[in-house]
């Protein structure tokens, strides 16, 4: 979850930060040929803008960069992404304060550090107590700077009031901000989980199958691999339901599934196409070994759904040649005929496509 979280995180900072060197560009433009101010304050300020929005622009652009090559690279150590994000944080509050303390020079304007701070609350999801570590240290930043650049007394005031309101303000924010995308991903994942799983076995469901499928042979044909599946069908499994109704149907289809993925290696994908039909796909497996891997599954369903009855199962399988294009459509055809002779030749046996 947190890593979905991180990777929004990334986008939206990819984006801010590579937009924030164009408007340093423009305030840079505005700064360069404005009329210079003859008041030495004012002429000051007007100076010490200039190498803050010199210093913004690649900074930034650094940021923006790096949630790109983020963002490319999703083999890149976990910790970076919440680092990257922190960081980010870090140093738009940090110019947000930089600003300040130019403006108190001429005033006791503290806009930039409310921008910043909301900004960032709306930019920088974290964790709140990440957050508020990182909100704190900006805050105490805050006061003395403005401390240490703002000479009147009532202007020092309004500013720690303000700047105080502005950082509390943006934690919330960002708490707020944070509770709502765990919220959004929660209900991503559902969505996700219901379009591509069985709701009766949890198996992956037709569509996902068919989806994988066409995947993995793609990347066989591209790296020559060769790509199997086995189709599988219990026998007889209206008796099944005849003999122990529905609810006891379903809670075969629901023990075969549990025994599929305990006899299956990690890389292997399960799915049910329907009704007692169910689908693997056995990545980088020539013929020999699915036929030894559809013979375990043979075995191992046979004995562990005895306690069913006699409910055993057939099995046609497919190798896809390597380098060969094809599609499921084909394999599924030429498997599902496999099947067919598994069926027609006594059952509780497999056979391989002609």
């Amino acid at each position: 979850m947190a890593a979905a979280i991180d990777e929004d995180n990334l986008r939206r900072i990819r984006w801010v930060a590579l937009a924030m060197p164009l408007l340093n560009l423009l305030f840079l433009a505005a700064l360069l040929t404005a009329t210079p101010r003859t008041e030495p304050r004012m002429l000051h300020w007007q100076e010490s803008l200039r190498p803050l929005h010199m210093a913004m622009a690649p900074v930034f652009l650094l940021l923006g960069l790096g949630a790109v090559w983020l963002l490319r690279r999703p083999a890149a150590p976990a910790v970076l992404r919440p680092a990257w994000t922190a960081l980010s944080g870090a140093a738009a509050l940090s110019f947000a304060i930089a600003f300040v303390a130019a403006d108190q020079r001429v005033s006791g304007n503290i806009t930039t550090f409310v921008l910043g701070a909301i900004l960032t609350g709306v930019v920088v999801v974290m964790p709140p107590l990440p957050s508020v570590l990182l909100y704190g240290a900006a805050l105490v930043a805050f006061w003395i700077v403005v401390g240490a650049t703002q000479p009147d007394a009532v202007l020092l005031l309004a500013a720690q009031i303000n700047g105080t309101t502005a950082a509390a303000l943006g934690w919330v924010l960002g708490v707020i901000t944070w509770r709502q995308a765990l919220v959004n991903k929660r209900l991503t994942l559902q969505l996700q989980r219901a379009a591509t799983t069985d709701s009766l076995t949890g198996l992956l469901n037709r569509m996902e199958m068919v989806r994988l499928v066409n995947e993995e042979l793609r990347r066989g044909a591209r790296q020559g691999h060769p790509t199997s599946l086995l189709l599988l069908d219990l026998d007889h499994f209206k008796k099944v339901n005849d003999r122990l109704g529905h609810p006891g149907g379903d809670l075969v289809l629901q023990h075969t599934a549990a025994v599929l993925a305990q006899s299956l290696r990690a890389q292997d994908r399960i799915g049910r196409l329907g009704g007692e039909e169910f689908l693997v796909l056995l990545p980088q497996t020539d013929a020999p070994a699915a036929r030894r891997l559809a013979e375990r599954v043979r075995q191992r369903l046979a004995a562990a759904l005895a306690e069913h009855g006699k409910v055993t199962c057939s099995i046609g399988f497919i190798t896809s040649e390597t380098g060969e294009e094809t599609g499921f459509d084909q394999l599924y055809v030429q498997a599902d005929h496999a099947l067919y002779r598994a069926k027609a030749s006594g059952r509780n046996r497999c056979e391989v496509a002609a």
